[in-house]
């Protein structure tokens, strides 16, 4: 289940995107994650699944059948429940060292590291299923990170002589180049540092 967790924070899902998965849901060699329904109706979409998670999921779903659950539960042809997820997440949070998170918080962190991290807000919003940037906005993005993005933009427009030639690195692209190590510190941190706003906030 620690693996249903890294995709939660690495990919932006929900935790009923993630447990209702089957074999047939993954293409290309497990790079891509195929969600035909969900909460809303901008819910359908594919997404690219993160390199490093990729040999974990061909190793979990080798010699299963299409229609067999990713994270299959002992119950049998059943999927993870609810609480099996949560209780990971509050483990890996526990062994991190950090605040301790429900799933869905996960979703939140994904939407603020991707908007600090340059990805267009366009492209943050249908990543997490949503219709516009403002429904991430709202209710996923951390404020402090989205207002400080607009204005490291503004200060590159006004002290830059050129335009960029490359597209900023996604959140993917950064977490690929980090060692298990700095994945871990990387988790702890961020997880931390949105507590923290969150009660500074309040």
């Amino acid at each position: 289940m620690a693996l249903a967790a890294v995709m939660a924070s690495t990919m932006g899902l929900r935790a009923s995107e993630i447990l209702k998965r089957k074999v047939r849901d993954l293409d290309d060699d497990c790079g891509i994650l195929w969600i035909d329904s969900g909460k809303t109706r901008n819910a359908k979409r594919h997404l690219r699944i993160p390199e490093f998670i990729r040999p974990h999921l061909r190793k979990l779903t080798e010699s299963q059948l299409q229609d067999t659950f990713v994270f299959l539960s002992t119950r049998p042809g059943m999927p993870f429940r609810y609480g099996s997820l949560w209780a990971t997440v509050q483990r890996l949070c526990k062994l991190a060292g950090t605040t301790a998170v429900c799933t869905h918080r996960l979703r939140g962190l994904y939407a603020t590291l991707a908007v600090e991290s340059g990805a267009l807000s366009e492209t943050v919003a249908s990543s997490l299923g949503h219709g516009s940037f403002a429904m991430t906005e709202r209710h996923y993005a951390q404020a402090s990170s989205v207002s400080n993005v607009k204005t490291a933009r503004v200060d590159s427009l006004l002290t830059s002589s050129s335009t960029p030639s490359v597209e900023p690195e996604s959140l993917t692209q950064l977490v690929l180049k980090m060692s298990t190590k700095q994945r871990e510190e990387w988790m702890s941190a961020t997880v931390l540092s949105r507590q923290n706003g969150s009660s500074n906030s309040r």
